[in-house]
């Protein structure tokens, strides 16, 4: 079992180069077929505008957003140039705002998707970063690679955020190619329960076993806390984790798009890679 077919959501030149390396480095180890996917958004049209001259500033959008991507596909095959595996760019032209509904329509097809952390500092994040989306709508795992950090390219010790349902059931078994190859896994219960846990009764414990017949080496922990998602970043980063696995949950409403308490604070203030499935 591996990741055979890996997505990377490329969409800014600024942190293409440390979204490239971390998709590359888990494509190496297994294998896979990376395929980089570039969508220009449409662009908007505001009714205080001058009619005359609209079609010349839309097409100047356009021809902006073309020559991005092929800088960014110039950077694509000279990051995937090493793999076996042959790599593969798409460019494409979104008929909406947002980029989201043609990304998470491509990603359906991939076994792990590679996106990069929102920058809220961006001036395009709002239609163009979209790993919240992708972890919810797509069906498949999401990677999501933190902006403005330097990081290892193996994750050799992990962190799996556990509490019994769904949604983490998912994100772990989604992540079992990672985990397999980790030097060590610890699977943490976040609980506000006083008192904690007995050796004996630990939640994770019964997890850890079916992943210890995958051949995993890891251990069960619990963490007594309130706010979930800060206490899921202070323990991977007390475990020296190089990635943490969880949830991600939420839901999608008419017109909004709602996410769980834990999983917003990991999405915006995680400094490892993330995985995340729903």
């Amino acid at each position: 079992m591996g990741y055979r077919t890996i997505l990377v959501h490329v969409n800014d030149e600024r942190r293409c180069d440390r979204l490239l390396e971390q998709a590359v480095s888990v494509a190496e180890r297994f294998e896979a077929h990376v395929i980089g996917i570039f969508v220009a958004p449409q662009p908007l049209i505001y009714p205080e505008w001058p009619g005359a001259g609209l079609g010349e500033v839309i097409e100047q959008i356009r021809s902006e957003h073309a020559a991005a991507a092929e800088r960014l596909r110039a950077k694509f095959n000279a990051a995937t140039k090493s793999l076996q595996q042959p790599a593969e760019w798409r460019f494409e032209q979104s008929l909406m705002a947002s980029v989201a509904t043609d990304v998470i329509a491509a990603a359906r097809s991939a076994d792990l998707i590679v996106a990069s952390q929102a920058d809220p500092e961006w001036h395009q994040s709002s239609d163009m970063d979209v790993p919240d989306r992708l972890a919810i709508e797509s069906g498949r795992p999401v990677l999501v690679i933190p902006n403005n950090v330097k990081l290892p390219t193996l994750a050799r010790r992990i962190t799996v955020g556990w509490n019994d349902k769904r949604e983490a059931a998912r994100a772990v078994f989604d992540a079992l190619p990672l985990l397999k190859k980790a030097e060590s896994v610890n699977v943490v219960w976040v609980s506000p329960r006083v008192g904690g846990y007995d050796e004996g009764d630990l939640p994770g414990s019964e997890l850890c076993r079916t992943l210890a017949r995958h051949g995993v080496k890891c251990e069960a922990s619990w963490a007594e806390a309130t706010d979930t998602g800060t206490e899921l970043l202070r323990q991977a980063k007390a475990y020296g984790s190089e990635l943490l696995v969880m949830g991600a949950y939420g839901h999608s409403r008419i017109r909004e798009f709602v996410l769980g308490g834990a999983s917003r604070h990991v999405f915006a203030k995680a400094g490892i890679p993330v995985l995340m499935s729903h």
